[in-house]
């Protein structure tokens, strides 16, 4: 996931404090750990590709939005 309030975002101030959660999908319910993913890693850079692209259209070779850009990626752990 990609906050775009980064820090400012109530659901990260909580994961922040508690990483444990929940995630619902259809009738799927996994329990996980969610962690904020360190800039510039591997994971940063496909969180950002994967969701620009699902949200944005964006493609490679294609530069990002700001949001891509700047938003806070969240991974969750299951």
């Amino acid at each position: 996931m990609l906050a775009g309030g980064r820090e400012g975002a109530n659901w990260v101030n909580n994961l922040r404090r508690n990483p444990a959660v929940t995630i619902r999908l259809g009738g799927a319910v996994w329990s996980a750990t969610a962690r904020i993913v360190a800039p510039g890693t591997p994971d940063d850079h496909l969180a950002r590709e994967l969701l620009c692209g699902k949200y944005q259209g964006w493609r490679a070779g294609q530069p990002l939005s700001e949001w891509g850009r700047t938003a806070l990626p969240v991974a969750f752990a299951l």
